[in-house]
């Protein structure tokens, strides 16, 4: 049996109230981590040298326009 499916096996067995708990625990986590990420690339762009922050943005409107 995987993580995955001893977790939802647990969770089934909890009353909906309980569920919700989980359910907003589960967000809080996943909100903790995106924070983190985004705290780990503000510190790497303040790093980098202006030049290197052109570059950086210049990738990202490719990969916009990439998506448009």
């Amino acid at each position: 049996m995987t993580l995955e499916q001893s977790i939802l096996e647990k969770v089934r067995s909890l009353s909906p109230d309980k569920q919700q708990q989980v359910l907003d625990f589960a967000s809080f986590l996943v909100q903790q981590t995106e924070v983190a990420l985004e705290q780990t690339i503000l510190e790497k762009v303040r790093s980098l040298s202006l030049e290197q922050k052109r570059k950086v943005l210049d990738l990202i409107e490719e990969g916009v326009n990439l998506c448009k």
